[in-house]
């Protein structure tokens, strides 16, 4: 039987070394009857679900249009349909091939210096558009000016000393309009003063499964108000008024993206398949691109992902007929990095299916030159016909007109160009300050430990109140995020400095730990975590469990509680997690997001005397989840619903929220333990640098008071174990029994797992683990044992941890195998017995420290 589609299933596999995710593409052939797949589900076709002619009309002079139009060759119409990255093009090659686009990717600066300030980036950009006008054309005419992009997501975070922004996932808890406009304007303006005539953004993009590594580029799970305020930062970021048909000089392009469906793949996957009707498409993802082109927004860009089965950069039934004929959009479709190359019968040099399909401008970073020469080909063949190359370069030289860049507009002419007291002016400050203010959610404020008292004695813990990187997120000063210091920064104000900064004034004293230890017992304690940077594709996960391989957080808020010292909980995270534990044993939970350079603001509302003036204003754009599985938030599994936020007026005591879950379903890959080799004894840990393996020497575990036997360790005793961890790579030292053991027991009777341990040198960042491991893949756990062996060095430590511990967090001590220490960071220790025990009590004299279970 004869058929005439192909339907794109896409699989990831986590790679094992390397953090990366590949996608296998296999073609199955689906036999229709002739009719296509799309149409075979019925979820194709009805245009009428689409609005009519909603794109707000700009002033150009369409006579204009034609003219330049019509002095361009064939091959010079091709090159505007072209866009490369600077990191692969020099000026000169704008006067040899006169490409319509550039831009500079995540981690791409002038001369290679993140630290480039404005006047490097002016200037660079005043070499760009001097290369594509210089000389004449082949008819004599005057040559089209090239039109440099960016990625300023929030605020223009390519640029050092900028004031930079919360992320969107921040913004959306806002809900305030005005706010965004103001930081639209702001960051065009910044924009602006490089040289650079156009944004890519906003992402306006409705998450709906949060292991996507761009969750916190979505303003909101509500399709309303991701519409609302993707317009109102569209038109602070082009201006409102465009009396004059062209753009100020402090204003740059907008792009709405990505079209369409993006935030809407299976399973969460990064450039994944979108599986939805028509009508979804159309009240999910499509809503907010209408309030997008009310608004004006000049560009659009097509999404990476597919929708069931077909990729949105092939799909012209979208692009063409809803967006540009129905829609009325009459800016133009950019593509986005390579993702032509991803088109079934595409590569990244040679793809007519996508410009057919109404993808105007191709982004192109490397292999220009040769979509180029075959775009140049295809379109002398016919293969892309006169009428669709007109129409493309038609929408690019509108867009180019209502810029100005035909009327003297020019990057050195731009507002403040190469100022850079126009990346951080006080009233930016003065807004980034009111962003983060508006944008904190407050979870839980049991016994109304919050608002805190700046006369008190305020114990800050955990390197994410400190280093900046937690608190920025990814696309700052590069792609991922990754390698800054906060010495990049000197504009920004930490959570730290901001809460010494409220605490110095209220007459209270202030003391920094990472690890939760302090000189002066507290009054209350301020313990911060959350994520470290990462972007697309890199930032997908397979679960929602908090990333406790960067931090000792739980440990820590467990001994503090125990203490007796109140904890109020700032969680910096670009998406919804699962931080049950977390929430349980704070009697305050903040969620602070990526909150930017004027992250200090959060103390504002923290230390709050007056509660009419800086109470909490944020809410939840996202449902929270009570559950860590990768699985829809909605119904028993939501935590919070979207919309929740307490304010100081609310006398609510939030109830321990469940931390029962089954951790056999998921992939435990963030606390590096990825899989046992039990047929070699050994421990398998991924690393980004290079393979590790570290084999311990395999003991019996028995039954009774002691399973596993390391040695005895008393001072100065020749047979305890010295270990030492490297901390250029993971890894661990494990212990592996001869069979499988069955603790539960054990279990039922109290039973601990006891660690004797002194460490004699640590790490200052990463934590060190015991992991239990049971007798089939993926079945471990690990606990945070920092704070308990670092609270005195060089001392001699037992450290209980409850059977249920593990349990808890998915280990069968019905199938036990093993147990391992690990770690990322340089530790050095001494360890004594590691045991199991029905009671657990100290018969060495040695401090003894008994976790309890929600650590």
């Amino acid at each position: 039987m004869p058929f005439d589609e192909y339907q794109l299933i896409y699989l990831r596999e986590k790679a094992m070394l390397k953090h990366l995710y590949i996608y296998v593409v296999i073609a199955v052939m689906v036999m229709m009857g002739g009719n296509t797949l799309a149409q075979s589900l019925g979820v194709v076709g009805n245009v009428t679900l689409w609005p009519e002619n909603v794109h707000r009309y700009v002033e150009v002079d369409e006579e204009r249009v034609t003219r330049i139009v019509e002095t361009l060759t064939v091959e010079e119409k091709v090159a505007q349909l072209i866009m490369g990255e600077i990191g692969f093009l020099k000026p000169e090659d704008l006067t040899r091939y006169r490409l319509g686009g550039i831009l500079n990717g995540g981690g791409t600066f002038p001369n290679g210096n993140k630290h480039s300030k404005a006047k490097d980036w002016m200037a660079a950009s005043e070499d760009y558009h001097q290369g594509s006008i210089a000389g004449t054309l082949t008819n004599g005419g005057a040559p089209v000016p090239v039109i440099w992009g960016t990625d300023a997501v929030h605020g223009h975070s390519n640029l050092h000393g900028a004031t930079i922004f919360p992320h969107n996932i921040g913004l959306g808890a806002t809900r305030n309009e005005e706010l965004l406009k103001h930081i639209g304007s702001i960051t065009g303006a910044q924009v602006a003063a490089t040289g650079i005539f156009w944004n890519f953004a906003p992402t306006i993009a409705v998450p709906t499964n949060y292991s996507w590594g761009r969750t916190y580029e979505g303003l909101s799970s509500d399709p309303q108000l991701v519409g609302r305020l993707g317009a109102a930062y569209i038109e602070g970021i082009q201006g409102d008024g465009w009396s004059s048909g062209r753009l100020a000089g402090n204003k740059v392009l907008a792009t709405a993206k990505h079209f369409l469906g993006d935030g809407g793949t299976y399973l969460g996957i990064d450039q994944g398949d979108t599986r939805a009707d028509e009508e979804t498409m159309r009240r999910v993802h499509g809503h907010s691109y209408i309030g997008a082109l009310e608004a004006g927004a000049q560009t659009v860009m097509a999404s990476y992902n597919s929708w069931n089965g077909e990729k949105m950069h092939q799909q012209h039934y979208f692009l063409t007929t809803v967006l540009k004929e129905r829609m009325g959009f009459d800016g133009f479709v950019v593509g986005d990095w390579n993702g032509h190359g991803q088109v079934a019968g595409c590569t990244r040099g040679s793809c007519a299916l996508a410009i057919n399909a109404g993808v105007d401008m191709i982004m192109v970073p490397e292999d220009w030159r040769a979509l180029y020469k075959n775009t140049v080909q295809q379109a002398h063949s016919g293969e892309i016909s006169t009428e669709r190359l007109n129409d493309a370069v038609r929408r690019i030289i509108r867009v180019k007109l209502r810029a100005g860049l035909f009327d003297g507009q020019r990057p050195r002419n731009r507002k403040d160009a190469g100022n850079q007291q126009a990346a951080n002016k006080a009233y930016y400050v003065r807004i980034a300050r009111q962003a983060v203010r508006e944008s904190l959610v407050l979870l839980k404020n049991n016994n109304n430990v919050l608002p805190l008292k700046a006369n008190k004695k305020i114990l800050v813990v955990g390197s994410a109140a400190k280093d900046l990187d937690y608190q920025f997120g990814g696309w700052t000063l590069g792609w991922q995020g990754l390698g800054n210091k906060n010495s990049d920064f000197p504009q920004a104000q930490s959570l730290l400095d901001g809460i010494k900064q409220r605490v110095r004034r209220g007459g209270g004293t202030v003391e920094f730990s990472r690890w939760g230890t302090y000189k002066t017992k507290p009054d209350v304690a301020v313990v911060a975590f959350g994520e470290k940077p990462y972007a697309e594709f890199f930032g997908d996960r397979d679960n929602l469990l908090v990333d406790h391989g960067r931090g000792a957080h739980l440990g820590v808020m467990g001994r503090l509680s125990q203490s007796g010292i109140p904890i109020v909980a700032v969680f910096f995270t670009g998406r919804p997690l699962w931080v049950n534990n977390e929430i349980n044993v704070a009697d305050s939970f903040v969620t602070a997001w990526l909150p930017g350079t004027a992250s200090g603001a959060a103390a504002d509302v923290l230390f709050c005397a007056s509660p009419a003036q800086c109470d909490f204003k944020g809410t939840l754009p996202f449902a929270w989840p009570n559950v860590p599985q990768n699985v829809l938030i909605q119904g028993d599994n939501v935590a919070f619903p979207q919309g929740y936020g307490l304010t100081y007026s609310d006398q609510h005591t939030q109830k321990p929220l469940p931390t029962y879950y089954n951790n056999n379903a998921l992939d435990f890959s963030q606390v590096l333990l990825e899989t046992v080799a039990l047929g070699s004894y050994r421990i398998q840990l991924r690393s980004d640098a290079e393979q590790a393996f570290l084999k311990g020497k395999q003991l019996t575990i028995g039954d009774g008071a002691v399973a596993v036997s390391v040695g005895h360790a008393q001072s100065g005793s020749k047979n305890m174990h010295q270990l030492k961890f490297g901390g250029k790579t993971s890894a661990a030292w494990l212990l592996l029994a001869d069979a499988e053991k069955n603790w539960a027991p054990m279990e039922r009777k109290d039973g601990y797992l006891v660690v004797e341990a002194k460490a004699t040198a640590l790490s200052d960042e990463h934590p060190l683990y015991v992991a239990l491991l049971c007798a089939y893949k993926k079945c471990h756990a690990s606990i945070d044992i920092s704070p308990y062996v670092t609270d005195k060095l060089k001392q001699w430590h037992q450290v209980g941890i409850p059977l249920s511990c593990f349990e808890k967090r998915g280990v069968d001590l019905r199938t036990v195998k093993g147990a391992a220490l690990w770690t990322q960071g340089e530790w050095e220790l001494d360890l004594g017995h590691v045991k199991v025990t029905k009671k657990f009590h100290n018969t060495d004299g040695w401090k003894i420290d008994r976790l309890a279970c929600d650590e």
